[in-house]
This record gives structure tokens, C-alpha cells and sequence, in this order.
């Protein structure tokens, strides 16, 4: 899928400890009487605006602070590490992080940094109510949807990019980042390979079927990975 580049040795050994259970959520996947329709928007020919500030560079990778419009108007803050290889295309990766989490938390800096060690240009956002977007103490990973959208505008920034090689853009996840990706990659056919780390769904699965109303079902089964992960086929996951 991505020729010569090598995937980070980190990140492989995150695909093999949970192999078993991304292979698992494939399986059980619900299946659908229609085809499900893309829960959330996109906004493909409005302008990024997008804003660059160079804060690092080493022998393998420049670290910009990026910041384009949201699919609901507000500011995106991100991280994009670049490679500093001088080749005029790169594979690309939106890189998205659990629970928590932000552009700024290490263990995604440090993915993010080793991939482009590797060659991938690799952006993370901040989604809404984290990083430099959070309004307020909450447990919630901000609005579902809208996260999905703000996705969507991030590969319109990656695509955008005159060193980014459209036909190798990937997507990672960890936990909640696999989680609402899951159901983005479904929809966003310029993603041709995702790794799902600790991804997840069936948000009302495990509840009694007479404890769950049906309008409440209906609403979920709309954005719930587990009705939505089988239209990623055939591209690898």
C-alpha cells in the first residue's frame, strides 16, 4: 500500500497485540437491511484558511503548529510533523488519540514524530473540548459528530498539500480515536488503509433490547462503528 516506506516499529507492535480483537470487531459486525448513510458533513469546497507556525526541526522531521476551519466554522488547532527529506511526495497520516488525550500528549507526539521519521507526513487535531479546544471539565469527547466532520476537513488540509501523495493516506486511531474513526473511514473513501488501536462499538449492545427505546436505538445505530465498520472493505484494516 505504501511502497518502500516502512510502517513505524511501534505502531506494528500495537497491531499485533490487538489483531485478535480488531479481527473480532470485523466479525460481529452488524449488518445492515440498507446501506448506512454518512452521519456527518463535510465541506470539501470550503476554504482551510489554514495557518502555519514552524516550532521544531530536526534532521528527521519539522514540527508545525496548523490550525484551518472547522466543519462547523470554528478554529482546528494541529500538530503536522513533516519529513525533512527533501522528496517531493510523502504517504500521509491523520493520527488520532484515546480518551483524554490531545494533540500535545506523548504518546501521540512520539508516534507522530516516529512516523515521519519513517516518511509520512502525520497531522493530529485537536477535537472538540480537547487541547487548546476545551471549554469546559467534562468527561464527554466532545460532540461525536462534529468530530467526524473536523476529520474530514483534516485530510482536505493532508490532500491539499503539494508534498502529500493523495493515493497513500491512512488513518490511525487509539480508543477513542479508532472508535470515531471507525465510522469516519467508513464514509471517506481517500483513506486507503486504517489501523484501529483498541477500537470499539455497540454502544447499546450489551443493554436489555426493552431497556433501550427505539428512537434512542435508531439514533445511535446512525454513528455506532459497529454498523458502519463493514464499509470500509476492501480497503485494509
Amino acid at each position: 500500500m505504501f511502497g518502500h516506506v516502512p510502517f513505524p516499529h511501534c505502531v506494528l507492535a500495537h497491531l499485533r497485540a490487538f489483531a485478535l480483537p480488531v479481527l473480532l470487531l470485523a466479525c460481529v459486525a452488524a449488518t445492515p437491511t440498507t446501506r448506512p448513510d454518512r452521519p456527518y458533513g463535510v465541506a470539501h469546497d470550503k476554504p482551510l484558511d489554514t495557518k502555519a507556525t514552524l516550532l521544531e526541526t530536526t534532521d528527521s522531521w519539522k514540527h508545525y503548529r496548523v490550525e484551518i476551519n472547522g466543519i462547523d466554522g470554528d478554529r482546528v488547532p494541529a500538530s503536522v510533523y513533516v519529513p525533512a527529506d527533501n522528496k517531493p511526495k510523502h504517504p500521509a497520516i491523520l493520527l488520532q488519540y484515546g480518551a483524554g488525550g490531545n494533540k500535545n500528549t506523548n504518546y501521540i507526539v512520539a508516534i507522530g514524530q516516529k512516523c515521519a521519521q519513517h516518511g509520512f507526513v502525520t497531522m493530529t487535531i485537536d477535537i472538540p473540548n480537547r487541547g487548546e479546544r476545551r471549554k469546559a471539565k467534562t468527561l464527554i469527547e466532545g460532540n461525536f459528530l462534529e468530530t467526524l466532520g473536523d476529520y474530514s476537513r483534516a485530510v482536505d488540509y493532508l490532500c491539499a498539500r503539494e508534498d502529500v501523495d493523495t493515493s497513500r493516506v491512512a488513518y490511525m486511531g487509539i480508543s477513542w480515536g479508532a472508535i470515531t474513526g471507525i465510522t469516519f473511514v467508513a464514509h471517506d473513501q481517500r483513506i486507503k488503509v486504517m489501523a484501529s488501536l483498541v477500537g470499539g462499538g455497540d454502544f447499546v449492545g450489551w443493554m436489555p433490547a426493552n431497556m433501550v427505546p427505539d428512537e434512542m436505538r435508531r439514533e445511535v445505530e446512525r454513528f455506532d462503528p459497529v454498523f458502519h465498520v463493514a464499509l470500509i472493505e476492501p480497503r485494509p484494516l
